[in-house]
Protein backbone atom coordinates (compact mmCIF):
# COMPACT_ATOMS: atom_id res chain seq x y z
CA UNK A 1 0.00 0.00 0.00
CA UNK A 2 2.84 2.47 0.80
CA UNK A 3 4.34 2.12 -2.67
CA UNK A 4 0.92 2.56 -4.23
CA UNK A 5 0.36 5.80 -2.31
CA UNK A 6 3.71 7.25 -3.32
CA UNK A 7 3.25 6.10 -6.90
CA UNK A 8 -0.15 7.81 -6.88
CA UNK A 9 1.33 11.05 -5.59
CA UNK A 10 4.18 11.13 -8.10
CA UNK A 11 1.96 10.02 -10.98
CA UNK A 12 -0.50 12.79 -10.16
CA UNK A 13 2.31 15.35 -10.14
CA UNK A 14 3.55 14.11 -13.48
CA UNK A 15 0.01 14.22 -14.89
CA UNK A 16 -0.30 17.87 -13.95
CA UNK A 17 0.56 19.97 -17.01
CA UNK A 18 3.32 21.97 -15.28
CA UNK A 19 3.71 20.34 -11.89
CA UNK A 20 2.07 22.55 -9.28
CA UNK A 21 -0.52 24.92 -10.70
CA UNK A 22 -1.00 27.87 -8.39
CA UNK A 23 -3.98 29.22 -10.32
CA UNK A 24 -6.00 26.01 -10.36
CA UNK A 25 -9.46 25.83 -8.77
CA UNK A 26 -9.43 25.29 -5.04
CA UNK A 27 -10.73 22.05 -3.68
CA UNK A 28 -14.17 22.35 -2.13
CA UNK A 29 -14.88 18.80 -0.96
CA UNK A 30 -12.92 15.98 0.67
CA UNK A 31 -14.08 13.80 -2.24
CA UNK A 32 -11.70 15.75 -4.50
CA UNK A 33 -8.55 14.53 -2.77
CA UNK A 34 -7.72 11.08 -1.47
CA UNK A 35 -4.89 11.29 1.04
CA UNK A 36 -3.28 7.89 1.35
CA UNK A 37 -0.70 7.82 4.09
CA UNK A 38 2.24 5.45 3.57
CA UNK A 39 2.11 2.55 6.00
CA UNK A 40 5.38 3.50 7.69
CA UNK A 41 3.89 6.89 8.65
CA UNK A 42 0.29 5.97 9.40
CA UNK A 43 1.04 5.13 13.04
CA UNK A 44 2.23 8.72 13.58
CA UNK A 45 -1.22 10.15 12.87
CA UNK A 46 -3.95 10.58 15.42
CA UNK A 47 -7.51 9.41 14.90
CA UNK A 48 -9.20 11.51 12.24
CA UNK A 49 -6.00 13.38 11.40
CA UNK A 50 -6.08 12.38 7.72
CA UNK A 51 -9.49 14.01 7.42
CA UNK A 52 -8.16 17.06 9.28
CA UNK A 53 -5.27 17.38 6.83
CA UNK A 54 -7.59 17.19 3.81
CA UNK A 55 -9.94 19.66 5.49
CA UNK A 56 -7.02 22.01 6.08
CA UNK A 57 -6.19 21.98 2.36
CA UNK A 58 -9.78 22.91 1.56
CA UNK A 59 -9.96 25.60 4.25
CA UNK A 60 -6.69 27.18 3.07
CA UNK A 61 -7.92 27.25 -0.53
CA UNK A 62 -5.33 24.85 -1.86
CA UNK A 63 -5.70 23.27 -5.29
CA UNK A 64 -5.14 19.59 -6.05
CA UNK A 65 -1.62 19.81 -7.51
CA UNK A 66 -0.36 21.92 -4.61
CA UNK A 67 -1.97 19.52 -2.13
CA UNK A 68 -0.17 16.62 -3.79
CA UNK A 69 3.16 18.43 -3.59
CA UNK A 70 2.58 19.42 0.04
CA UNK A 71 1.88 15.77 0.88
CA UNK A 72 5.08 14.74 -0.90
CA UNK A 73 7.08 17.26 1.11
CA UNK A 74 5.33 16.14 4.29
CA UNK A 75 6.16 12.49 3.65
CA UNK A 76 9.83 13.35 3.11
CA UNK A 77 9.98 15.55 6.22
CA UNK A 78 8.14 13.00 8.37
CA UNK A 79 10.56 10.28 7.36
CA UNK A 80 13.48 12.49 8.43
CA UNK A 81 11.84 12.84 11.84
CA UNK A 82 11.50 15.78 14.21
CA UNK A 83 14.31 18.31 14.35
CA UNK A 84 16.26 19.41 17.40
CA UNK A 85 15.57 22.96 18.63
CA UNK A 86 18.96 24.18 17.36
CA UNK A 87 18.21 22.76 13.90
CA UNK A 88 14.80 24.45 13.86
CA UNK A 89 16.36 27.81 14.78
CA UNK A 90 19.01 27.42 12.08
CA UNK A 91 16.43 26.50 9.44
CA UNK A 92 14.32 29.51 10.46
CA UNK A 93 17.34 31.81 10.01
CA UNK A 94 18.37 30.20 6.71
CA UNK A 95 14.83 30.22 5.34
CA UNK A 96 14.26 33.87 6.20
CA UNK A 97 17.64 34.85 4.72
CA UNK A 98 16.73 33.10 1.46
CA UNK A 99 13.31 34.77 1.37
CA UNK A 100 14.79 38.22 2.13
CA UNK A 101 17.24 37.75 -0.71
CA UNK A 102 14.40 36.84 -3.09
CA UNK A 103 11.73 39.33 -1.99
CA UNK A 104 13.68 42.16 -0.35
CA UNK A 105 11.44 44.71 1.38
CA UNK A 106 8.30 42.74 0.50
CA UNK A 107 9.41 39.74 2.58
CA UNK A 108 7.26 40.47 5.64
CA UNK A 109 4.17 41.04 3.50
CA UNK A 110 4.70 37.82 1.55
CA UNK A 111 5.45 35.74 4.65
CA UNK A 112 2.21 37.06 6.13
CA UNK A 113 0.36 35.70 3.07
CA UNK A 114 1.79 32.23 3.78
CA UNK A 115 0.89 32.57 7.47
CA UNK A 116 -2.66 33.48 6.50
CA UNK A 117 -3.00 30.21 4.59
CA UNK A 118 -1.54 28.27 7.51
CA UNK A 119 -3.88 30.05 9.95
CA UNK A 120 -6.84 29.06 7.75
CA UNK A 121 -5.59 25.46 7.62
CA UNK A 122 -5.24 25.40 11.41
CA UNK A 123 -9.00 25.73 11.84
CA UNK A 124 -9.37 22.21 10.38
CA UNK A 125 -6.03 20.69 11.46
CA UNK A 126 -5.12 22.08 14.89
CA UNK A 127 -1.70 20.39 14.82
CA UNK A 128 -0.49 21.91 11.56
CA UNK A 129 1.74 24.59 13.10
CA UNK A 130 3.38 22.12 15.50
CA UNK A 131 3.94 19.72 12.61
CA UNK A 132 5.46 22.40 10.37
CA UNK A 133 7.74 23.55 13.16
CA UNK A 134 8.87 20.06 14.25
CA UNK A 135 9.69 18.96 10.70
CA UNK A 136 11.30 22.20 9.57
CA UNK A 137 8.70 22.73 6.85
CA UNK A 138 7.45 25.89 8.56
CA UNK A 139 10.69 27.65 7.69
CA UNK A 140 11.26 25.92 4.37
CA UNK A 141 11.72 28.67 1.77
CA UNK A 142 10.29 26.51 -1.04
CA UNK A 143 7.11 25.72 0.88
CA UNK A 144 6.65 29.35 1.92
CA UNK A 145 7.15 30.48 -1.67
CA UNK A 146 4.58 27.92 -2.81
CA UNK A 147 2.01 29.17 -0.32
CA UNK A 148 2.64 32.76 -1.38
CA UNK A 149 2.37 31.84 -5.07
CA UNK A 150 -0.97 30.20 -4.33
CA UNK A 151 -2.21 33.12 -2.24
CA UNK A 152 -1.30 35.54 -5.03
CA UNK A 153 -2.85 33.47 -7.83
CA UNK A 154 -5.78 31.85 -6.08
CA UNK A 155 -8.85 32.22 -8.30
CA UNK A 156 -11.09 35.02 -7.10
CA UNK A 157 -8.40 36.36 -4.70
CA UNK A 158 -6.25 38.43 -7.05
Amino acid sequence: MACNALEYIFAALLDAPHGVRYDEPEMTSPAEFALEVPEDLAANLGEGEVQQIVGSFIEAGVGRTLAIDLVRQGVEASRRGPLADADIQQRNADGMAELRQKWGPKTAEKVQMARGMIDAAESKWPGVKDYLNATGLGSNAKLIQQLVARAERRPGRR
